[in-house]
């Protein structure tokens, strides 16, 4: 089978398809252009897929909830229903449904090398290497708490940065990831050196 290349939008509901996806741009276009007749049939057309795959969604993910987790279930029709904010800690529920059938060591490492490629260009520091101050300053230390109720404060509606992890994944795991963005804001700071990947920006 050969490969496809999807784009994933961190802020997709998890029932909309590559397909839905598309009905939309068009009508967008069609709406842009002042096409009122294109743009009337491709909304109709949106309606329909939209809510064809919530009801695919509803019967592959939330129906067998209702006896075997009742509330999981409620909080699922609940967002299906747009009453809730999102707020399922589980990663695999909150993915774009084509990256379903990823598995956890998968998804997990994919996380893992985006945190990797930030230091992969800065060398271990040894604990006999003594650190240099300059001017007798004490070094700037960031803590875990600081990092972790910053992470808090993420704006989850906004786009993800270059890296490409979506700003509600920083957010929900905030405690977990503290401790390695701390330490590479130290290294940072130690080394009077800033990760190359954090120079880019999406403008």
């Amino acid at each position: 089978m050969p490969e496809r290349s999807i784009k994933v939008h961190p802020n997709d509901r998890p029932w909309v398809n590559s397909n839905l996806k598309s009905l939309i741009n068009r009508r967008q276009k069609a709406f842009a252009s002042g096409n009122v007749t294109r743009f009337k049939m491709l909304r109709n057309k949106v309606n329909r897929e939209r809510k064809r795959c919530r009801k695919s969604y509803y019967q592959s993910k939330v129906h067998n909830l209702r006896n075997t987790n009742p509330r999981d279930w409620w909080r699922e029709v609940k967002q299906l229903c747009g009453t809730s904010k999102l707020n399922n800690k589980r990663v695999k529920d909150r993915l774009h449904q084509d990256l379903w059938q990823e598995t956890d060591i998968n998804l997990s490492n994919k996380i893992n090398n985006v945190f990797i490629n930030v230091i992969q260009n800065y060398v271990p520091l040894s604990e006999d290497t003594a650190v240099i101050v300059h001017n007798d300053e004490t070094p700037i230390i960031v803590t875990e708490l600081t990092i972790a109720r910053k992470l808090q404060e993420i704006n989850t509606s906004r786009s993800s940065g270059p890296d490409g992890i979506s700003n509600w994944v920083l957010k929900t795991y905030s405690d977990i990831l503290a401790s390695p963005v701390a330490n590479i804001i130290n290294s940072s700071f130690q080394s009077c050196k800033v990760p190359q990947i954090w120079k880019l920006a999406d403008v």
